[in-house]
């Protein structure tokens, strides 16, 4: 996968935000931008097979960390 984007986007209640995982060759150029959970219950789940060289996330809330 490439090029994936996922901006403006506003939740209200959650009790579990997701996970974020790709495929075994990974996701690549993965930008979130905008997006604003107000009660995120347990918070994000974590990424996986993300290329961070090219994983962009701007105005994220609660932040999403991939490692």
């Amino acid at each position: 996968m490439d090029g994936l984007t996922f901006e403006d986007i506003s939740v209200v209640a959650v009790t579990y935000v997701g996970h974020i995982s790709g495929p075994p060759a990974g996701i690549k150029n993965l930008t979130l931008k905008n997006i604003t959970v107000e009660s995120a219950g347990s918070g994000w789940g974590g990424c996986g097979n993300v290329d961070l060289t090219s994983f962009i996330a701007e105005d994220v809330s609660p932040p999403l960390k991939c490692n």
